[in-house]
């Protein structure tokens, strides 16, 4: 049964009082219980496309009216804004990428967590304190009470982290994504928010999960998508992904991470280009590719699809 279904996902900025193409034609989809990880350099719109699921973006971003985001069965594209805020934090959990930006400075950490229970649950402050305190708990914050009561410039960034996943799971929502959820915490902290993750996923919880961490992803998640220019240039299941990459792009990355038997770190070369840059006539890594046949410079590879696999690349175009 699939969660979210993501088709002909398409997204536009304007810049310069031009429009430029962020995330460009993507699909995907999450089951129940699963977890699927999107991964990619800084750049390649792997937060635009989690934000375009909750309609998240900024005014100056827009999802194209084709484009369809479908969560239990709910096209959410084509709701108003008044229905996808039902949606957000009731269906939708999202956990974001820094705590310490993404939670109220002024507000005490628990009533923030309560609040989602009194918009969406509609229970009353003593009820909705209750179940914020045990949900707390659950997420192995000792001293609940007493942290209830915090500002979150007194919590540790890996307790603001476990309060923002509160947040996000606190009405049991079918979705959970979580946008770089261990950045700029120590190794101990980041094991134990994985553990929590961990948890969620075995309780059934959909989850999409963003991060520069590839050995995390590679232990946690149980498809891949790898992204690369608005493009998803591969998706598989993620053994297949780590062990037999297939999209040039994907094996460099891949050859980047440093392991105990690594003689030399690949380098991928060059750089992201910026939008105004970005020629999509012909294969978006092109110019950093070092496998590139003649056809690649005319027009850019459509997604070719084998044994459970997808690849967008004219190597594996049928002869």
């Amino acid at each position: 049964m699939k969660v979210l279904e993501v088709k002909n996902l398409n997204v536009d900025i304007i810049y310069k009082n031009k429009k430029y193409r962020l995330i460009d034609n993507i699909d995907l989809n999450i089951k129940k219980g699963e977890s699927l990880a999107l991964i990619g350099e800084s750049g390649c719109g792997k937060t635009i496309t989690a934000l375009s699921i909750p309609k998240l973006l900024s005014p100056a971003v827009k999802i194209d009216t084709n484009s369809s985001i479908i969560l239990d069965g709910i096209e959410l594209n084509k709701i108003n804004d008044n229905e996808i805020r039902k949606i957000r934090g009731s269906k939708i959990g999202f956990v974001f990428q820094e705590p310490m930006t993404s939670l109220n400075p002024v507000f005490k950490v628990g009533d923030q967590i309560a609040e989602v229970l009194i918009t969406h649950k509609k229970l009353d402050k003593r009820e909705a304190k209750k179940q914020t305190i045990e949900i707390m708990k659950s997420l192995d914050l000792k001293n609940a009470e007493e942290i209830y009561d915090y500002y979150p410039h007194q919590l540790s960034g890996g307790m603001r982290q476990r309060i923002v996943i509160c947040i996000a799971i606190a009405c049991k929502p079918t979705l959970i994504i979580a946008d770089e959820p261990t950045t700029s915490l120590d190794v101990t902290v980041q094991k134990q928010i994985m553990n929590i993750f961990r948890d969620l996923k075995e309780q059934g919880n959909s989850i999409l999960f963003i991060s520069h961490n590839l050995m995390l992803v590679k232990d946690f998640a149980h498809r891949t998508a790898i992204m690369y220019l608005g493009n998803i240039i591969e998706e598989g299941q993620t053994y297949d992904i780590f062990n037999k990459p297939l999209h040039p792009y994907t094996t460099k990355l891949l050859n980047a991470i440093p392991g105990p038997h690594t003689k030399k770190l690949e380098q991928i070369y060059g750089t992201v280009p910026s939008i105004e840059n970005i020629n999509r006539e012909r294969c978006i890594f092109y110019d950093r590719c070092d496998k590139k046949i003649s056809i690649c410079s005319k027009k850019n590879p459509p997604v070719f699809e084998f044994d459970k696999r997808k690849v967008r690349c004219f190597l594996y175009e049928k002869s």
